[in-house]
């Protein structure tokens, strides 16, 4: 079995390791891969402000005061000199491309021409070719860090207006074979914005995945064999430059991988940026709401921010107004605003943080499976559950931290191979040991056999070998049963009588406590111990328990004619029931072992079966097994201690069910009740009376004889005015 179980594990262990080389391939390792890459995101966002890098926010606010989107010319000619030349900013992104010229309507044209100046006195569709609002926007953005932004389309070929300059050529070998996006289509800016700014960049992001959640973006993209840079590279590549004469390089080196070449850095100036398939990097998210400070646009043209809140910061002009549709699904926002996403790349690029996965990423992903497979091996060998248990959470619990570091070391590193490894060989593995326990538990129940009666065997499998065998405290009913004269009687039989009359006398006994769902604890010779309550628990052992002492008593009297041969004489038995605290469970020594109860309550048990000697009774109970019992009538009888206990016990007999009693019965109660109460009141005169009347039922002369001779010495004693009427017995 255990062979099998190390062979299974092996399979498996070997399905994860070549898994491991194409898991980002298959698409529900790779979804878990997202879930986990989430999470680690959440875990370890900043939650930071980054100092300076603000966003400028074309917000509802703006719109309600300057006017519906796009805004004319001149309004973002206004914006632009205002953030350069009011409150010098460093450098000025726009997330948004200016693919149309100004447009002037008829009435406008005809104003222009009625217009007293020289400049505007010519035909109509002279003026329709001049765009004075473009010039001015141009000329605004002429020789300054703004950085417009344009989109390649990958869902139509069609191209409006022109792209600016590119930052590589490439031959057509190459580009078919490189691992760059290569855009269908594109929509560029005006010529007069191409101008004034051939410093641009895409916005786009056409990777996304298959989730809809943005967490990685192309820094490059493939135009007609031009690669262009995105909006976010251009905007750090200015940033860094020290003016727009001297920009610092964007350099990249396509390396082989496989049949195709990638590029697995780019270089900007002194910054590495490590890039993964098609050129991308994984958005260093900053936090998971804001982790830039927004101005609203309207508030930058009324020149209603502080000075020092837009010097020589990086700008980014985009919008979060809900209809510009500008939203985007990201890991740690579901909700996030485009242009956030271009800030946290730039802010990634300028401090070194864009995590990436090394090229030795897989080769470590295996080495990893296979040492942890080793362990977990090892640990496997245990049979102790809790140890495999608390094992394995120790092996996973270290998988994640090593994870984790390597994560906030900026080094993206599989981590779902792993758990889904330990996860699969724990699963396995407890799976095969609860089989085996199953197994063992039926060889427990064959054991158990031997104490419960057979009908009960089938419900020990819904109980746990080590519930079953573990010692625990419960309330239960104890039974012992003693064939008195035994000793006599087996002392006249030879060897092989003995046997035989011990087990034509033991087997129907056991019967009886069998057919009440009793547990047979031991023999010892001619006795029987047994309990109520466990394995199988039973709200009504006590009940259970006295049914079956009546039973027994029937039993033993059917007996008395079977057993004639053996020259048996007067068979009688005594009965003692207790009901309490408990210790019940398999108890013993490495030797041999016993499922068996112990405690005061089992003793006391013991006690009242001795006693049925002394008070003429077949059955006495305790008064804990009286009130539990609650299907019969008891007569009480006495209250007594007992040797080795301090406290007295009251003890009673079981009558008679209380749905056959008969008034002479709750008769006998009350005569038996009053005349305890007036011999514990030192009362003899009147007890003795009372004592006749019982002294007449034939089954209590032997109780009622007890207690007049008891009643003869404690008259003639001088006992005090408080005496509880307690016997104390000083043997069992």
């Amino acid at each position: 079995m255990q062979r099998l179980l190390l062979a299974l594990q092996c399979l498996i262990i070997a399905f994860f390791c070549a898994l491991s080389l194409h898991w980002v391939t298959i698409s529900p390792f790779s979804d878990l891969e997202l879930l986990l890459d989430d999470l680690r995101t959440e875990w370890f966002v900043p939650e930071s402000v980054h100092p300076s890098i603000v966003i400028i926010d074309i917000d509802e606010k703006s719109l309600q005061q300057i006017g519906q989107w796009p805004w004319s010319r001149n309004t973002l000619a206004n914006l632009l000199e205002t953030l350069h030349e009011h409150y010098n900013v460093k450098v000025t992104g726009l997330d948004f491309v200016i693919a149309e010229s100004t447009r002037h309507d008829q009435s406008y044209l005809e104003f222009l021409q009625s217009s007293g100046f020289a400049t505007f006195n010519q035909p109509i569709d002279q003026l329709s070719q001049l765009h004075p609002e473009d010039d001015r926007l141009a000329e605004v953005m002429q020789g300054k860090a703004i950085v417009p932004g344009f989109v390649f389309k990958n869902d139509s070929t069609l191209n409006l207006n022109q792209l600016p300059e590119s930052i590589a050529k490439l031959d057509r070998d190459t580009a078919l074979t490189f691992d760059l996006i290569q855009a269908k289509g594109f929509t560029g800016n005006i010529e007069a914005v191409n101008s004034a700014a051939p410093v641009q960049g895409f916005f786009d992001n056409p990777i996304v995945d298959r989730d809809g959640v943005y967490r990685r973006a192309a820094l490059l993209q493939l135009s007609q064999q031009a690669v262009y840079p995105a909006l976010s590279l251009r905007v750090a590549q200015l940033a860094i430059s020290a003016d727009l004469d001297h920009l610092a390089p964007i350099a990249f080196e396509p390396e082989p991988m496989g049949n195709a070449l990638s590029v697995n850095f780019i270089q900007l100036g002194r910054f590495i940026i490590p890039t993964a398939e098609h050129a991308s990097v994984r958005v260093p998210f900053m936090s998971s709401q804001s982790g830039f400070h927004y101005f609203s646009a309207v508030d930058v043209l009324n020149r209603d921010i502080a000075f020092e809140k837009l010097q020589q910061k990086i700008v980014l002009i985009g919008t979060t107004a809900p209809g510009l549709k500008d939203i985007r699904s990201t890991a740690v926002n579901p909700n996030m605003p485009g242009v956030e996403i271009h800030a946290n790349i730039i802010a990634g690029i300028l401090s070194n943080s864009i995590p990436f996965q090394p090229s030795w990423g897989p080769a470590a992903t295996l080495l990893q499976l296979t040492f942890v497979s080793i362990l977990l091996l090892w640990l496997y060998q245990s049979r102790t559950p809790w140890l495999r248990m608390a094992g394995t959470l120790l092996i996973l619990a270290l998988s994640i931290a090593g994870n984790l570091i390597a994560w906030q070391q900026g080094l993206i590193l599989a981590l779902a191979p792993n758990l889904a490894l330990i996860i699969m060989l724990y699963s396995i593995t407890t799976s095969w040991q609860l089989l085996s326990e199953n197994y063992n538990r039926q060889k427990i129940t064959r054991l158990f056999g031997q104490y419960v009666p057979r009908s009960l065997v089938p419900r020990l499998t819904d109980i746990s070998s080590d519930q079953l065998l573990r010692g625990e405290e419960k309330e239960l009913t104890v039974l012992f049963s003693d064939v008195r004269g035994f000793t006599g009687i087996s002392e006249s039989l030879r060897p092989e009588q003995l046997t035989d009359l011990m087990n034509r006398l033991l087997t129907p006994l056991t019967s009886v406590i069998y057919h009440h769902q009793g547990t047979i604890d031991k023999y010892m010779g001619d006795a029987i111990m047994a309990f109520w309550g466990a394995p199988i628990a039973m709200s009504n052992h006590a009940n259970q328990a006295v049914e079956a002492a009546l039973e027994m008593q029937t039993t033993i009297e059917a007996l008395q004619a079977d057993l004639s041969d053996f020259q048996v004489k007067n068979l009688a038995m005594g009965i003692g029931i207790n009901t309490g605290a408990m210790c019940v469970g398999n108890m013993g020594s490495e030797y041999r072992m016993a499922y068996t109860v112990m405690g005061d309550a089992v003793n006391l048990g013991s006690r009242l079966e001795a006693l049925t000697r002394q008070y003429g009774l077949p059955i006495l109970v305790s008064e804990s097994t009286a009130n539990a019992a609650n299907d019969y009538l008891f007569l009480p009888i006495d209250r007594v201690r007992v040797k080795g206990k301090q406290e007295p016990v009251t003890i009673l007999a079981p009558l008679i069910k209380l749905k056959n009693k008969h008034p002479t019965d709750e008769l006998l109660v009350q005569q038996m009740t009053l005349f305890l109460e007036a011999y514990r009141q030192q009362q003899w005169g009147q007890a003795s009376e009372i004592l006749e009347s019982i002294q007449a039922r034939p089954h209590l002369q032997g109780l009622a004889l007890l207690y007049r001779e008891r009643m003869d010495v404690l008259s003639e004693q001088n006992l005090p005015e408080q005496w509880d009427g307690v016997f104390t017995f000083t043997s069992k």
